[in-house]
């Protein structure tokens, strides 16, 4: 997963518990855009999507490649969703 640094809300810690706190202390430093990458373990890859909508535009999926399609698929249904009658 990749989080801006500076995430405060929401926040993975809080989303997360002691496991967001872990993989935040155990990320490395920021890339140039203020982002690190770190590694949580999921139990199912629908909890996951919903963990990942959770954090909105705070975080992204860098793999596996189903989850990525999965969150890119929940996205695409919330998108048409909202954009009726716009």
């Amino acid at each position: 997963m990749r989080l801006p640094r500076s995430t405060t809300t929401p926040s993975p810690s809080r989303e997360f518990g002691a496991a967001g706190v872990r993989a935040l202390e155990s990320a490395g430093p920021p890339d140039g855009e203020g982002w690190v990458e770190v590694e949580m373990s999921v139990e199912a890859e629908a909890v996951a999507v919903s963990d990942l909508l959770r954090l909105g535009t705070e975080a992204e999926a860098l793999g596996p490649a189903g989850l990525r399609r999965a969150v890119a698929g929940a996205v695409a249904v919330l998108a048409e969703r909202y954009a009726v009658g716009f």
